[in-house]
């Protein structure tokens, strides 16, 4: 948050996607969302549309729900969403760009600007197979991490 999101509004898709809205007006006090991010896509991403203020942008970096995303002739000609597609694999292109943006994301970690409060489990590196079929469950409850040191127990 301290990077400059205001919040972070975690939908599932199971529960009321009226309520949910309603949550997010509520959450930011009524604020004009300008942008949203989106890795999930499916109810998820409709979600983040219905919440963004006219002329916001909708930025899909990801699949993650694997099912595909509406997007609703309303919101494209009442409210006038832009939507965007961002991947990876271009910017890895560009080395240079793609460089600097690590640098600048080891040294915003480094110094403690990025944390997460919800942190599932950390695995050790030799334990990559484990680590990555419970990143898949569905009951997992934070992040799944590696811990990348020389100890490998």
């Amino acid at each position: 948050l301290d990077i400059g999101a205001d919040i972070v509004v975690v939908y599932s898709g199971d529960n009321d996607f009226i309520e949910a809205a309603e949550n997010v007006k509520e959450q930011t006090g009524g604020a004009k969302i300008r942008l949203a991010i989106n890795a999930v896509c499916g109810r998820s991403g409709e979600l983040l549309a219905k919440c963004l203020a006219p002329g916001g942008v909708h930025l899909t970096y990801g699949v993650m729900s694997q099912r595909p995303m509406t997007v609703s002739g309303g919101q494209l000609l009442f409210k006038d969403i832009t939507y965007k597609g961002w991947h990876l694999g271009k910017f890895q292109a560009q080395k240079e760009k793609f460089k600097d943006m690590w640098t600048w994301l080891i040294d915003t970690v480094d110094k403690g600007k990025v944390t997460t409060s919800v942190i599932d489990t950390i695995y050790n590196l030799n334990q990559a197979k484990e680590a990555v079929k419970h990143a898949h469950s569905s009951n997992r409850t934070g992040k799944v991490l590696f811990r990348c040191d020389k100890t490998l127990s």
